[in-house]
């Protein structure tokens, strides 16, 4: 059978502070690495100007393949910043290794045989509108010993150890935030930095501002759900379209920056850096007849969204600690008293939602400050230096020696059209779970995370997946992850809707393996997004956090069943193809 693996390779570039491909002229082989003598050569290609390589290949049956990427003898392997070309060694020149395998940067916990490069069928081998980026001259992201990790479940838990976190910051604080709400908890931790900046403590503040501002929007794709996609009656469609109204106004009011923006920006020591990225508007064409409703329905949203944002919730104090995880800055993520399990979030003030977080000290930290200098750098803040391995007091990377008896840790990155790292680690695990898979998502449409879990139900692994009930905030993700319901559980799946309030959490537990983090399953986690994730190696703590976690919340969902799917699908022809043509297909 023929194949084609799109590819990029890619470079930091320190004058831009961008990802750019590499400069053309880069050997790329696809190795077999199965055969008893020596390895074998399947394909071999050129990359053009921009890194990319197109690999054709005739492959039978799943071969565990594995990437070798040379610079050719005879050209010098150094990249002059300034022209972009293949340069001989000088001041301020890349340098890029002369052989460069994929071997260990895409295996999960050993190399070859836990890698990714044996899913043939999938994504693994990249589209050609989206090729599979890897980093040339990144250290690969790998197992670091010693750490001590502790995983935060909910606001008050979280809430307590971030403001402690700030108050105990001596020499810099670094945090890096997609939503940041001008509510109770956001003016709140806004006047903990300005006072850390009082203190003399260096405070960098990442803020997309124009995702919290936009918010209200997603809110607004409410109404169109019940006006065009949903099967709904009146009156309930009259009072969903008057909630809907009245929450679009709310979001509008607590999503203005301005005045925390402002805040920011005055206060002493602290600088702030807003993200920006480009907006890119999609016309989709329907694949043949549709319903009446479709024009109408056209007309009224004739274009979608496809934003790339920095999804990231990272938190560094002093170098030395973390916090990373799946919730913002918003009196939803973060309170001070915990909600009752039983009592449903609209008896509630305000919505609580559940989410997990997790605390990280140890050498782990240190790749999390990269990520963060990575960003900061991009969007033109002053750099910040790094400092030596065996420097103690640097303020912003100090020497991280391991904790006795600490446990492994794994930090993992998706950097749009440059790094895949969560998606090559996710999938590993998942395809590799040999006793139990327990996952927590909110957000569930990656095609390629569906059909591993599939297979590994079918391998007779006990497979968990809890999903938000009604009350997910995004309309779009509840109903393309339930047209799915029936595959997964005809497989085994055992699936569970969390009742009373919006699961946010972003973990899953692959036998002794626990992962935390800001990255859905989905393919703008996988490829659009700046995500990060933790990846925990340590039977004890993985003990814990399913005793503490999914132990708590199976009793709190309730299970479906094949004779539930009806009532859950209350969509009409064109909300089906909203989901099928736009919602899997595009996030």
């Amino acid at each position: 059978m023929q194949r084609a693996a799109h590819l990029r390779f890619v470079v930091f570039d320190p004058h831009t502070h961008t990802f750019r491909g590499a400069p053309a002229g880069l050997t790329v082989e696809l190795v077999d690495d199965r055969t008893l003598r020596r390895d074998r050569v399947v394909a071999r290609a050129t990359s053009a100007e921009d890194g990319r390589v197109d690999v054709v290949f005739d492959v039978d049956g799943t071969p565990d393949l594995y990437l070798r990427v040379q610079v050719p003898e005879g050209t010098p392997r150094h990249i002059d910043p300034e022209r972009w070309t293949w340069s001989r060694r000088g001041p301020g020149v890349i340098s890029v290794p002369r052989t460069w395998t994929s071997t260990h940067h895409t295996a999960v916990e050993r190399p070859n045989r836990m890698g990714d490069w044996d899913d043939w069928a999938g994504t693994r081998i990249g589209r050609p509108d989206s090729p599979v980026p890897f980093e040339l001259t990144r250290s690969r992201p790998r197992m670091l010993a010693g750490n001590r990790a502790t995983a935060l479940i909910d606001g008050p838990e979280t809430l307590a150890r971030l403001e402690a976190l700030i108050r105990s910051a001596r020499h810099s604080i670094h945090i890096e935030m997609m939503l940041w709400f001008d509510d109770a908890i956001g003016r709140r931790i806004t006047d903990r930095l300005v006072e850390a900046g009082q203190r003399g403590v260096d405070v960098r503040v990442l803020l997309d501002r124009e995702t919290t501002e936009g918010t209200h929007t997603l809110t607004a794709l409410h109404a169109t759900w019940v006006r065009f996609l949903r099967t709904v009656d009146e009156p309930e469609k009259s009072a969903l379209l008057a909630q809907v109204e009245a929450d679009v106004e709310a979001e509008k009011a607590r999503g203005d920056l301005s005045t925390i923006v402002r805040r920011l920006r005055q206060a002493d020591h602290v600088q702030l850096r807003i993200t920006s990225f480009p907006r890119v508007f999609v016309r989709t064409a329907p694949d043949g007849p549709l319903p009446a409703a479709y024009a109408e329905l056209a007309r009224d949203r004739p274009w979608f969204n496809v934003a790339r944002i920095d999804h990231r919730k990272l938190l560094v104090i002093d170098g030395h600690t973390a916090i990373t995880g799946g919730m913002n800055i918003g009196r939803e993520y973060l309170h001070d008293t915990p909600f009752l399990p039983d009592r449903p979030a609209a008896d509630e003030p305000f919505h609580k939602w559940h989410d997990v977080m997790v605390e990280l000290s140890g050498p782990t930290v240190r790749p999390l400050q990269h990520l963060f200098r990575e960003r900061w750098m991009a969007e033109g803040g002053p750099h910040f230096g790094i400092g030596r391995d065996d420097d103690p007091h640097h303020p912003t990377f100090p020497a991280l020696p391991p904790h006795p008896d600490g446990v492994d840790v794994r930090i993992v990155s998706t950097t749009p059209g440059a790094r895949a790292d969560i998606e090559r680690s996710f999938l590993g695990l998942i395809r590799h779970a040999r006793r139990e898979l327990l996952i927590s998502t909110p957000y569930f449409s990656s095609e390629a995370a569906r059909e591993a879990i599939l297979a590994t139900a079918r391998r007779g692994v006990r497979v968990v997946l809890v999903l938000p009930d009604d009350h997910n905030d995004s309309v779009d993700f509840r109903y393309a992850a339930r047209m799915h319901y029936a595959a997964l559980i005809e497989a085994g799946v055992e699936v569970y809707a969390y009742r009373h309030r919006m699961n946010h959490s972003k973990v899953f537990i692959s036998d002794d393996v626990s992962v935390i983090g800001s990255a859905n399953l989905n393919r703008t986690s996988f490829e659009n997004h700046y995500e990060v994730a933790a990846i925990i190696r340590d039977a004890a703590f993985t003990r814990d956090f399913r005793r503490r976690l999914f132990e708590v919340d199976l009793p709190r969902s309730r299970r479906i069943r094949p004779a539930d799917l009806d009532a859950l699908l209350d969509l009409n022809a064109v909300g089906r193809w909203w989901c099928r043509a736009l919602v899997n297909r595009f996030f």
